[in-house]
């Protein structure tokens, strides 16, 4: 009997380790169906109720997907040539989604990024109240962004959220305070007059002809980014720059897929090249991260520099003797280096590429920048202290971004359930913000809004529109863009030094197609025509 009762005792264990482990793997695929149902079809369906109560409607949500496959079919379908350099067109050719929708739905309408529900805000006092410091860590930024952005910007400052924003943000904002980058703009002319020598050889016997501007703006402020961001490493920053080019025009093929979860993860010879790709990108940094403390540590530098690399590790050393506020970690430094790689020369680029062509085609404005700059230079090569009291410069720049922002819309996730204005948001949901149409909206900015007009900004830029708050290429309030002034800064210097040097005319092979490619960028290039300005012209 005892026998028997050990031989059935033996075989219920034996059931048991059979069975435990089927019963924890059907848990856990229970639990899974259950947040990828949530994920996928109840959450979204409650945001949906929320926004229909409240009279808000848009285009047909697609499980999964939601409108980016309409988005991306629209944006591919408008003409590809306005066949004339105009900008009435422009938001139809950066955001025809907008476009038709508003048309349809309103202006406050809801559209769908994947499984996130988007309400498209463009009224300016909800909109004052969305940037405001009350909601400061309250919206932040949706997941969704954050894996299509991720290869190229890591999980830095323009992707972070609450507390995590708030710290990092502290402990990077000191290194881009103007009086920090003062230093940098030597560096930015000389730069730019390598630049201008190498445009000489290539321009005829006669110092006239074409270049290719947006190629030039590309490396020049990659070059500057480079040598400002990681100083003597500038050479390694050259290399992870082409890296990022290339997980930048992967983003631009595939950025429609990713934001499914998981989906880069999958063994797809695209997706294991870009997982290859950032690993090389963030290795890179690493290195160059490592390098500058060891060198500090073992005495053979004073100090960590002052790049922006170096200005962002002393302010951790000196949080960090605070013992009050924990350090950035690597992985946060390296996300941060990727942000301010690929942020501080790829939206340059597009404005300086825009900046010249509309000089190209207004000469007046072209002469009074030029009679400006050489006024306040006197001969001189500029500086801090000149550029800073260029205001026609300035004006040029205002303007460029308000015509083509490098980037065309805002996005901010409600991080809980909140109220803006009367409208109720639950948590997940997204406020869109269309830049584009803000700065193109003739309520807004009166019967010229189409026209190239720097002399809207002549009393600033709270008194250029009809709302001090409707002109945004940087955003508002606490969370603007950490590099604002270093733009600016660039900017000019980059314009001063050009405009004394050369003339710019349109060039016969110019095809206008404003495009948005995550930037606003021409899409079939840049060309003018480029003439030697020779000093007896002055």
């Amino acid at each position: 009997m005892q026998m028997f009762n050990s031989y059935v005792m033996g075989i219920h264990w034996r059931v048991w380790v059979a069975v435990l482990p089927c019963t924890i793997a059907f848990f856990q695929l229970l639990r899974a169906f259950i947040r990828f149902f949530d994920f996928v079809w109840w959450t979204p369906k409650q945001h949906a109720v929320v926004a229909h109560k409240q009279g808000i409607r848009g285009p047909p949500n697609q499980v999964l997907l939601g409108n980016v496959m309409e988005i991306k079919r629209l944006r591919e379908s408008v003409p590809d040539d306005l066949r004339a350099f105009r900008h009435d067109l422009t938001l139809q050719q950066l955001l025809p989604d907008n476009v038709l929708w508003t048309k349809l739905y309103g202006k406050i309408h809801l559209i769908w990024w994947g499984t996130d529900a988007h309400i498209v805000l463009t009224d300016m006092d909800m909109l004052k109240e969305v940037f405001s410091s009350k909601h400061m860590l309250s919206l932040g930024k949706p997941m969704l962004l954050t894996r299509f952005l991720q290869p190229v910007t890591g999980i830095g400052l323009v992707v972070a959220n609450g507390e995590t924003w708030s710290h990092e943000r502290r402990v990077i904002g000191p290194a881009f305070h103007s009086d920090k980058l003062k230093g940098f703009v030597q560096t930015m002319v000389n730069l730019t007059l390598n630049m201008s020598e190498s445009w000489v050889q290539t321009l005829s016997k006669h110092g006239e002809g074409e270049i290719e501007i947006e190629g030039s703006m590309n490396e020049l402020t990659s070059d500057i980014i480079a040598h400002t961001q990681f100083g003597s490493s500038y050479k390694r920053g050259r290399i992870i720059f082409q890296l990022l080019e290339e997980l930048k025009e992967f983003i631009n093929k595939y950025g429609h897929l990713l934001i499914i979860p998981g989906v880069r993860y999958l063994p797809i010879p695209a997706f294991m090249r870009l997982r290859k790709m950032t690993t090389i990108v963030e290795t890179s940094i690493q290195e160059i991260i490592m390098e500058r403390r060891a060198a500090v540590k073992a005495g053979k530098k004073s100090s960590y520099g002052a790049d922006l690399l170096g200005l962002m590790l002393s302010e951790c050393e000196r949080i960090g003797e605070d013992k009050k506020q924990p350090l950035l970690t690597m992985q946060q430094l390296v996300d941060e280096c990727k942000t301010f790689f690929f942020a501080g020369h790829e939206t340059t680029a597009q404005l300086l590429t825009w900046a010249l062509l509309l000089l190209a085609h207004d000469l007046t404005w072209q002469e009074r920048a030029r009679t400006e700059i050489l006024n306040f230079c006197k001969g001189k090569l500029p500086d801090f202290d000149s550029i800073s009291r260029m205001k026609t410069v300035e004006m040029i720049i205002y303007e460029t971004l308000r015509l083509f922002a490098p980037a065309s819309s805002i996005v901010r996730s409600a991080l809980c359930d909140m109220k803006i204005g009367d409208l109720y948001v639950k948590k997940g949901m997204c406020f869109w913000i269309p830049i584009a149409a803000i700065h193109l909206d003739p309520e807004l900015w009166g019967g010229s809004v189409y026209e190239f007009n720097p002399g809207r900004f002549a009393d600033g830029i709270s008194k250029a529109a009809k709302h001090p708050m409707a002109f945004m290429p940087f955003a508002h309030g606490p969370r603007n863009c950490i590099g604002q002034n270093f733009a600016l800064i660039e900017a000019k210097a980059v314009l001063a030094v050009l405009l004394t040097k050369f003339s710019f005319t349109p060039s016969p092979s110019y095809r206008h197609s404003p495009h948005l490619m995550i930037t606003t960028r021409p899409k079939y290039g840049a060309p003018i025509i480029v003439k030697r300005v020779s000093s007896s012209q002055h």
